[in-house]
């Protein structure tokens, strides 16, 4: 009995320590690893999206998915930014190397035998989409779940492939058509033909609605978008693999070829639904579950290969690479695919490239064209690392440290709007997103638009406001974003500016008016500048006049400028609200003095300071 139990754990032990486990072990280490080094997301707008939505559930659009968000709604309110997005990457990392488990049953459902079983595993989990482990999307639990339900299909699993195609759909709606096309594959010819009665017909005008309600949410704006976005996936698709094996494939002796046909449809209009209305026209995320397939069939083209079949499917590959957008931009979520290809700058000679590549097995030893498509997998997947580590790498330079100031400052718990002013990067304002669990919301503002009145810069209700310009309220804390100001309410700007041309000239007359601040007498401090001016002088009287809004004059003051000086007018002002008009008179226009030919009546460069003693 002892011996027994000994011997039982040594056989466990043994299986505990196998290659395929410990290789499994290895890669998961090296993709969190790596999700740690690329410190900065290299995805900011979309991975904010997807964490925005997990905070705040419904915050962002159907398209997005509720699975990933409803999985980590929790962990988002209780960890700290920091370590939900460690946790999110470490997620997604093991749902990429997880991905090894439905190719390695694909492979062996086609009669693989271990070797070749793992290696189609390995490459499966080697392939770009492994970039995306290192990001906080929902795309590789998505493409597991996909990649799962096409592994079911093949044991004839009807039940668990429909769930897993589901759970795939609620992950990213655009699989949504994957149920349907395996049900499809596993039907016999008497429930197909079913399907053209009652209440079969039924069943297909539901599924018809729903794919035509995932369209009306993709944003295209036409079918033929949709088109386009649907082959250029599968063209992505064929890039990803090497080309080579995409055509093997379809070429393969293997009863498992009959769920290629319906597997790479469902592709095609997942890739439709997914890159239709996006801002490349193409999306690789919803064609790379047909990896493990496709790998597991090229493998097995090694035992038998209709030549003819990969003739045939080298034309479609070829053509499904034409609609491609190019030139394909670098480090952008879809079309990591393409990140080796996209070196090539004509697309011609990619099509070329791409037709010869697709009928090598049909012309040289297949063992070497599938070797060559293997290479072409690791090398595109070791390309698609280096696009996301310069994008990382690229992004982190602006940055403005600590990533997390404002939960630093207000508390992880607290509602801050960010009230943007300027042409700030989008993407290093998802960074700031991303780090701070505090910022709910982000709003572009242009304190020359708000209210006059009021001063309204942003009508919905917040606890705080960050802001580079002065807003009503307490202020907290000032952080390199700008300053944190405690509101309670509507964002209000606390101080006016109009009447000043972007680069910061005057014309005849400019207004400041100040909304808020202490209750007593202050100083405006006003900078009149024409030291940038070095054309003909023509001095001018400049003239400041406060008042309290809607009240008596409260003060003036009086001065002179001349061209290539600079003067300080100093003018008491009443306690808030209160407003100043600066005129200048006489302007002068530089084309009139023949100096260039702005025609524009300029009178000075002012600013303005507000000063409290």
């Amino acid at each position: 009995m002892g011996s027994d139990s000994i011997a039982a754990r040594r056989v466990r032990t043994l299986q505990l320590a196998s290659p395929a486990l410990l290789g499994a072990a290895a890669l998961l280490v090296a993709l969190v690893a790596a999700g740690v080094a690329l410190q900065t997301p290299w995805l900011p707008l979309q991975e904010a999206g997807a964490v925005g939505g997990a905070r705040d559930l419904g915050a962002e659009p159907v398209r997005a998915g509720v699975l990933w968000q409803l999985v980590l709604w929790l962990p988002a309110h209780v960890l700290s930014a920091g370590a939900f997005l460690g946790l999110a990457k470490i997620v997604a990392a093991l749902a990429w190397v997880a991905l090894a488990v439905p190719a390695d049953a694909l492979a062996r459902r086609a009669g693989l035998d271990r070797t070749w079983s793992a290696a189609v595993a390995a490459l499966a989990v080697l392939s770009c989409g492994a970039v995306y482990g290192t990001t906080v999307l929902p795309d590789t639990v998505a493409l597991l779940l996909a990649a799962g339900a096409v592994a079911a299909a093949a044991e004839t699993r009807r039940r668990w492939a429909v769930a897993l195609a589901l759970g795939a759909a609620l992950a990213r709606p655009w699989f949504l058509p994957l149920a349907p096309a395996l049900l499809w594959a596993l039907a016999t010819v008497e429930e197909r033909a079913a399907l053209r009665r009652w209440p079969g017909a039924g069943l297909v005008a539901v599924l018809a609605g729903a794919v035509y309600g995932a369209y009306a949410v993709s944003g295209a704006d036409s079918f033929g978008a949709l088109l386009r976005a649907g082959v250029a996936s599968l063209g992505l698709a064929a890039l990803a693999v090497g080309v080579v094996p995409a055509a093997a494939a379809w070429g393969a002796i293997s009863p498992l070829r009959r769920l290629l046909g319906p597997v790479v449809l469902a592709a095609g209009v997942s890739g439709a639904l997914a890159g239709g209305g996006g801002p490349v026209r193409a999306e690789d995320r919803a064609s790379l579950f047909v990896v493990p397939l496709v790998l597991a069939l090229a493998a097995t083209s090694l035992r038998g290969l209709d030549r003819g079949r990969v003739r045939v499917a080298a034309v479609g590959i070829a053509a499904a690479v034409v609609p491609l957008p190019w030139p394909l931009p670098r480090a952008e979520g879809g079309v990591l695919a393409g990140a080796l290809w996209r070196h090539l700058h004509s697309h011609p000679l990619l099509i070329l490239l791409v037709a010869a590549l697709a009928l090598l097995p049909a012309v040289i030893d297949v063992r070497r064209a599938l070797a060559a498509g293997a290479a072409l997998l690791v090398a595109t997947s070791a390309a698609a690392w280096a696009d996301a580590g310069r994008q990382s790498h690229d992004l982190r330079l602006g940055v403005p440290l600590p990533r997390g100031q404002v939960d630093d400052a207000v508390g992880p718990g607290a509602h801050v709007t960010w009230a943007l002013t300027g042409n700030a990067d989008p993407r290093a304002v998802a960074e700031a997103q991303l780090w701070n669990r505090s910022l709910r919301r982000v709003v572009r503002v242009d304190p020359a638009e708000a209210d006059p009145a009021s001063g309204v810069l942003d009508d919905r209700r917040t606890e705080y406001a960050l802001g580079a310009v002065p807003l009503v309220g307490t202020p907290v804390a000032t952080i390199p974003l700008g300053t944190i100001t405690r509101v309670d309410g509507e964002v209000r700007a606390a101080e006016l500016v109009t009447g000043l041309y972007p680069d910061g000239w005057s014309g005849f007359q400019a207004t400041y008016t100040r909304l808020a601040g202490p209750g007593r007498e202050a100083t405006l401090e006003i900078t009149v500048s024409r030291e940038t001016w070095t054309g003909p002088d023509k001095p001018a009287q400049v003239s400041a006049d406060a008042a309290p809004l809607g009240g008596q004059p409260f003060a003036e003051r009086v001065t002179t400028i001349h061209a290539r000086e600079t003067s300080v007018l100093r003018v008491p002002v009443p306690a808030p609200p209160f407003q100043v008009v600066v005129r200048v008179s006489p302007t002068f226009s530089p084309a009139e003095l023949g100096v260039g030919s702005d025609t524009r009546q300029l009178g000075a460069i002012l600013t303005f300071a507000y000063v409290t003693r």
